[in-house]
């Protein structure tokens, strides 16, 4: 049970590309179009190694790199799900969109599937 440890409830939006446009990429259409898979989910976000990226308009933390969602079992997620944070404790984290680059499994002693983990890319 990770319920104690989730303190960020999300909009999850599954991305199904089936056109492809003049260069043979997916056509995703827009984030608006994009289907409800969760509309509000518990999750824990964490930002595992924050870099700073250094550019002309100064120096700033790169929340990009390392950054790990905690979702319980029953929750089914596949990489490139749009996340959209809803509810934070910090008020600059709510409406920050995420794409989920992985997701791996996370089993119990017994061989129960206890809990995912997405990686997560800045969108």
């Amino acid at each position: 049970m990770l319920a104690p440890w989730l303190n960020l409830t999300v909009k999850i939006q599954r991305r199904s590309g089936t056109s492809r446009n003049s260069l043979n990429e997916p056509d995703w259409g827009t984030d608006a179009s994009l289907p409800i898979a969760y509309a509000s989910v518990y999750c824990r976000i964490e930002y595992v190694d924050m870099q700073i990226s250094y550019n002309e308009q100064g120096e700033r933390v790169n929340l990009g790199a390392g950054t790990y969602m905690f979702l319980e079992p029953e929750t089914v997620v596949y990489p490139q799900d749009r996340v959209t944070i809803l509810t934070a404790d910090d008020p600059a984290l709510i409406n920050k969109l995420y794409l989920i680059t992985a997701v791996f499994d996370e089993w119990n002693a017994v061989g129960n599937l206890h809990h995912h983990v997405c990686q997560l890319s800045i969108h």
